[in-house]
């Protein structure tokens, strides 16, 4: 995408160009297998009604289950910026912008911009089971922060 404006090329102008959108928030989730422990549903990014503060808060909203459980975890935590910042870049590793557009009934991902734009992803296994991994991990992590 180009900056806004007149011709630059014809000013003798450097164009400038913006690079891919920020991900503001980010969801994975199968129902499909509902109520084996396959099924779960995480959504990550910032908190509904956040403070005023200088600091965003964000939220990490996990439905799960591990297969030794017999019922589903289901949490939300409060989530400091860096454990963000950690998953985005996570997310930029595994280039989640290069999957097609779409959605898949078992491996599809939300990914949501700061202007509320919403764009549907279809992940191969491999990288829908990383990022669920991922997501995982860090539900637990925080669920024995809590405890």
């Amino acid at each position: 995408m180009y900056a806004r404006g007149g011709d630059a090329r014809a000013s003798g102008r450097e164009i400038s160009q913006q690079g891919l959108p920020s991900l503001s928030g980010f969801y994975i989730g199968d129902s499909q297998s509902y109520p084996s422990w396959r099924a779960y549903s995480f959504r990550f990014g910032r908190a509904p009604l956040s403070d005023e503060s200088n600091d965003p808060s964000y939220t990490l909203c996990a439905r799960f289950c591990l297969p030794d459980w017999d019922r589903p975890i289901q949490s939300c935590w409060t989530v400091p910026a860096e454990e963000w910042e950690a998953f985005t870049a996570f997310a930029e590793e595994l280039q989640l912008e290069r999957f097609p557009d779409g959605r898949s009934n078992q491996l599809s991902c939300s990914l949501y911009d700061p202007d509320g734009r919403q764009r549907e992803k279809v992940l191969d296994p491999r990288t829908a089971e990383l990022v669920r991994g991922y997501l995982t991990e860090l539900a637990l992590r925080l669920l024995d922060e809590q405890l």
